[in-house]
């Protein structure tokens, strides 16, 4: 947990591109949005063809997320949130820390 909440941003840092159509991650990925208010900002998105919004590039922590996430509601909501921590502000990194947190604790006890 230390590694993802701390280190990850060093380790694995976002790299923000233009504008592109995709799947919504970070704050704008349904397990954070609710959290915050809307925004005029476009949204960060995985590039997908098929996706379902527009926004700015992020380019993920790994090639297969983005079929990760459309397989798995699950996964899609964690690298989401590895994604708020990688790139969010203060505010967005520290609900993504405590849902994270949350998460793999679920997980653990299962």
């Amino acid at each position: 947990m230390e590694l993802l909440t701390h280190a990850l941003p060093f380790v694995a840092p976002a790299r923000l591109g233009g504008p592109t159509r995709g799947v919504r991650t970070a704050w704008a990925a349904p397990v954070l949005a609710d959290r915050f208010a809307p925004t005029d900002e476009l949204p960060p998105l995985w590039p997908a063809p098929e996706g379902d919004a527009r926004g700015l590039t992020v380019e993920p922590v790994h090639p297969a997320v983005v079929e990760l996430a459309a397989n798995d509601s699950w996964m899609y909501d964690m690298l989401a949130l590895i994604d708020g921590i990688r790139i969010g502000d203060a505010r967005v990194r520290g609900v993504a820390r405590e849902l994270l947190n949350e998460r793999l604790a679920q997980a653990a006890a299962a």
